[in-house]
């Protein structure tokens, strides 16, 4: 059987169609209310599943992300949330994904519930959330320059890019090496610890 005819009989099988057939049949409300329900739980079941497959084939494209931007306080190099949706926006908007951010309350003091919302294009939609200390403590601990309205909007930066990492279990690498696998050289006393 081929594409066609398995999507022919598939639509055919549906609960719309089963519906369909009842009412010509004169079905009574009771049963056709039923019938709705079944119809609804099916199209959902639909949705879910077309966001999984989706899902799946966007997760296999994600490019690795590159570690970019300089941290002076903790000298470090960290991706930021504008490198992270600049390298995967075109391939999560291509399988139908959309994100929104947004906050719920958080019951843990000084720190803000970020939520996301993945939306796919059939309709399905779910959604993930973090709570964040509050910025403002300054790396390591220290003094911070940052007022209370920065320290908001710099949590909510941090959510964003935590959550985006999470729900495409996105690869952050420190450096760019065109997709080419670099051997990782070992020495003795690790050779050792290993052999033990």
């Amino acid at each position: 059987m081929n594409d066609v005819a398995i999507k022919k009989e598939q639509v055919a099988d549906s609960p719309l169609a089963i519906i369909d057939r009842a009412l010509d049949k004169g079905v009574a409300v009771e049963q056709l209310g039923q019938l709705l329900d079944l119809q609804e739980r099916w199209t959902k079941e639909r949705r879910r599943e077309a966001y999984h497959r989706d899902m799946c084939a966007a997760q296999s494209e994600m490019p690795t992300v590159i570690k970019s931007a300089d941290n002076p306080h903790t000298r470090s190099k960290f991706a930021r949330l504008e490198d992270l949706i600049q390298a995967i926006k075109p391939v999560y908007t291509k399988n139908g994904f959309s994100i929104t951010f947004g906050t719920e309350p958080c019951n843990i003091p000084e720190h803000i519930r970020i939520v996301a919302k993945i939306m796919h294009r059939d309709g399905h939609f779910e959604s993930e959330a973090i709570d964040i200390p509050l910025d403002g403590a300054g790396a390591r601990g220290g003094k911070s320059s940052m007022n209370a309205t920065q320290a908001t909007g710099s949590t909510y930066t941090y959510g964003q890019r935590y959550l985006t990492r999470m729900i495409f279990n996105l690869a952050i690498a420190d450096e760019d090496n065109d997709g080419n696998w670099r051997p990782v050289h070992i020495g003795a006393d690790q050779i050792q610890q290993i052999n033990l």
